[in-house]
């Protein structure tokens, strides 16, 4: 017989699961997003992983919330366990959890009906995984009953720093795939870049090629000069990084 504490460990094991899970998902759902992921794996069977991960966790989630609805002194109705805000106690908390559940359905359904939405709503979607996993976060740290123990607060601010840091890393990346400074880059260190690559070496040849079609010599006072402008525009970037 199921007694009310094998289904009170059941919803916390469940739980410390799911939301491994759904850190997993997170977490490769950034890692796809970057150039690396078209190498290894590759970007098919990155989004496969991913839509698994997703699968997985949310499959776990529906574990962690429906096993509280089973006969015990913790037993919940349906109804507040599936409607936001509805339960009887903890009802912000659980809301949270709630809500950040119902997103989480959204965005795996989101995988089956990729072609039909097509990809730029699919993105906007996924990018709200973010906003689930900070949802489930908020549940776990505030409301779990394990929370307060060393090994549950390691498992939440590891997993946690690590999201962020990718986060941080995929914002630079975009940033600078527009031709905007990334994070912790000098703004002037890219423009001087950008000159230094188209601005000098083109008129050096088209000057060579102008000189030998005139007959001229190749080398001389004028063809000195995109030398000296190289040099000018080196110095304009070493004083831009430094700054």
């Amino acid at each position: 017989m199921v007694t009310g504490l094998d289904i009170w460990n059941m919803t916390r094991a469940s739980g410390f699961v799911a939301f491994g899970l759904l850190w997993l998902s997170v977490v490769w759902g950034l890692f796809a997003s970057t150039r690396l992921a078209r190498g290894w794996p590759g970007a098919a069977q990155s989004i496969d992983l991913h839509e698994h991960l997703s699968f997985l966790a949310l499959s776990f989630t529906l574990l962690h919330v429906l096993v509280l609805a089973l006969p015990s002194e913790h037993r919940f109705t349906l109804v507040e366990l599936l409607v936001p805000f509805a339960a009887r106690r903890d009802r912000v908390l659980l809301g949270i959890g709630q809500l950040a559940l119902g997103l989480s359905v959204v965005i795996t359904v989101s995988f089956y009906v990729r072609k039909r939405i097509g990809p730029r709503l699919w993105r906007l979607l996924h990018y709200t995984a973010l906003l689930v996993y900070v949802g489930a976060l908020l549940h776990a740290t505030l409301l779990g009953t394990d929370s307060a123990t060393p090994g549950a607060r390691l498992y939440y601010f590891a997993t946690t720093g690590v999201v962020l840091f990718l986060l941080f890393v995929r914002v630079g990346s975009a940033l600078q795939q527009r031709g905007l400074p990334g994070p912790g880059r000098p703004a002037g260190a890219h423009a001087t870049l950008a000159l230094d690559r188209t601005s000098c070496d083109p008129p050096a040849h088209a000057e060579g090629r102008d000189h030998h079609r005139a007959g001229a010599a190749p080398v001389g006072h004028r063809g000195s000069e995109p030398l000296a402008d190289r040099g000018k525009l080196r110095v304009a970037l070493g004083a831009a990084e430094r700054q």
